[in-house]
C-alpha cells in the first residue's frame, strides 16, 4: 500500500526545507508553529523515514529528507499544473478526466494529484490507466486519454509536451552490496558491473541516454538482463543478479533486500 500523505504535508515540507527553520516556515505558511510541527512528524510517520535531522542547533536535512525534497516539489508543480488545466478545460467542472501514465511511472506519485484534483473539481472524476508509451501515445492522439505522463518518449509532433522538473537519478544495489552503504556512487564504480536495466520498450530515449553515459564515463555496460516489467527488475537485484540505474520515481519504496544510493556527477538527475 503506497505511504499514506497529502499535498498539504508536502507543501508544508517544503517551507521547512528550504527556511531550515519551523518557526520561519510557520511564519512563511501563516500558520502556528505546534500544528506544522504535528503535520511534519505525521508525513515522516507515513513515509517511515526522519526528513529532518533535529540533533543540531540548527536542523538539517536527511538524505530521505534531501531526496523527498525534489518529489515533495514535483508533486506540487504538477497538482498545480492539473488544477489549472481542468479550470481551463472544464466550464461545467463536470465529466472524465483519463490521466495515462507507463508501467514504470510509481503510481504514488499521482495519487497525492489525484487527491487534490478531486478537491479541487469534485464533478470530475478522475481515470488513472496504465499501458506502454506506444498505447499512450495512440490514446492521446485518438481521444482515448487527455494527459499521460511519458517517461523519455520518442516525441510525436502531432502532440503538445510539457517537460517536468529534473529527477534524481538512483543506484538499485543488492543489501549486501559493496556500495550500498554510501552516501552517493559515481556511475564509473560501476563499470564492472552486470546492469538491469529498466525495460527498454517503456522508455527507448531512457535507455539510450544510460548507454551515452556510461561510454562518456569510459565503459560499455554489460546488460546481465532485461525484464518486461520492474518489478521483476528489482526482483533480480535483490537476489544480487546486477545493478539497475533508473530515476528517482521509478523505483518507489525500495523492495526487500533493495537500497537505493543516489548517483553523482552528469547523470545525477535526468530530465523526464
Amino acid at each position: 500500500m503506497p505511504p499514506q500523505y497529502d499535498l498539504k504535508q508536502c507543501r508544508y515540507f517544503v517551507a521547512v526545507a528550504e527556511e531550515l527553520h519551523f518557526g520561519r516556515a510557520a511564519r512563511r505558511l501563516g500558520i502556528a508553529q505546534p500544528p506544522l510541527s504535528r503535520q511534519i512528524h505525521a508525513l515522516e510517520n507515513a513515509l517511515g523515514a526522519a526528513l529532518f535531522d533535529r540533533s543540531r542547533r540548527a536542523i538539517q536535512l536527511t538524505p530521505a529528507g534531501r531526496a523527498f525534497l525534489t518529489r515533495a516539489r514535483r508533486m506540487l508543480t504538477l497538482a498545480e499544473q492539473a488544477a489549472e488545466a481542468a479550470r481551463e478545460a472544464s466550464r461545467e467542472q463536470r465529466g472524465d478526466l483519463h490521466v495515462g501514465y507507463s508501467h514504470i511511472t510509481d503510481p504514488a506519485i499521482l495519487l497525492p494529484i489525484r487527491a487534490n484534483f478531486a478537491r479541487l473539481l469534485p464533478g470530475v472524476k478522475v481515470h488513472l490507466l496504465v499501458d506502454d508509451p506506444r498505447s499512450l501515445s495512440a490514446g492521446l492522439l485518438s481521444g482515448k486519454i487527455d494527459v499521460a505522463f511519458l517517461v523519455r518518449h520518442p516525441l510525436d509532433p502531432a502532440l503538445c509536451y510539457e517537460s517536468l522538473p529534473a529527477e534524481p537519478v538512483i543506484v538499485a544495489l543488492p543489501e549486501g552490496h559493496r556500495l550500498a552503504g554510501r552516501i552517493s556512487v559515481a556511475l564509473s564504480e560501476l563499470a564492472d558491473e552486470g546492469f538491469l536495466p529498466p525495460p527498454s520498450s517503456q522508455s527507448p530515449v531512457l535507455h539510450e541516454k544510460f548507454i551515452e553515459h556510461c561510454v562518456r564515463n569510459g565503459f560499455r555496460p554489460r546488460l546481465a538482463h532485461e525484464s518486461p516489467h520492474l518489478q521483476a527488475t528489482l526482483a533480480l537485484v535483490a537476489a544480487g543478479a546486477g545493478v539497475s540505474v533508473m530515476p528517482r520515481f521509478m523505483g518507489g519504496t525500495p523492495p526487500p533486500g533493495v537500497r537505493y544510493v543516489p548517483l553523482n556527477g552528469s547523470l545525477a538527475t535526468l530530465e523526464v
